[in-house]
């Protein structure tokens, strides 16, 4: 009976090393995507910022685009009671003016859809690293 307990007693400690070994790689596993995570979620960041500069930049053109069409239509508004070469030319130089500011208004709003798809994929990633923490340290018995 004295064998058979301190049988027990030996495969019970080498099951508590085992497991305890288990939830060391399962910890090491987990903290080194943790580490991969957070080198992807800072690099996002940067990324971000990038947009949100080109973002502000491209906001800022568009914006000057603007008044300068609206200068555009009021000369041609106050050229229109009198037709003649200067008109023709304000009404020329408006719609070349018009055809950019669309084309930086679709580049700006392609960049503003980008940046929120990069946003969210940020947000998934920050997160999933935060659930990895919460993981170790549920693990652990941190928490």
């Amino acid at each position: 009976m004295e064998k058979f307990k301190s049988i027990l007693t030996e495969i019970a400690v080498v099951l508590v090393i085992l497991l305890i070994i288990f939830m060391a790689s399962l910890v090491d596993i987990k903290s080194r995507e943790s580490s991969q995570t957070s080198k992807m979620v800072n690099d996002m960041q940067i990324t971000l910022q990038q947009y949100k500069k080109s973002i502000d930049t491209l906001g800022d053109t568009v914006q000057k685009e603007s008044t300068e069409l609206q200068k555009l239509k009021n000369d041609m508004n106050t050229g229109k009671r009198e037709y003649n070469h200067k008109w023709n030319d304000v009404v020329v130089a408006y719609n070349s003016k018009l055809s950019e500011y669309n084309s930086h208004v679709n580049e700006y709003n392609k960049d503003i859809k980008d940046y929120n798809t990069k946003y969210q994929q940020y947000e998934n990633m920050k997160k999933k690293n935060e659930n990895i923490i919460q993981w170790i340290k549920t693990i652990i018995g941190i928490n």
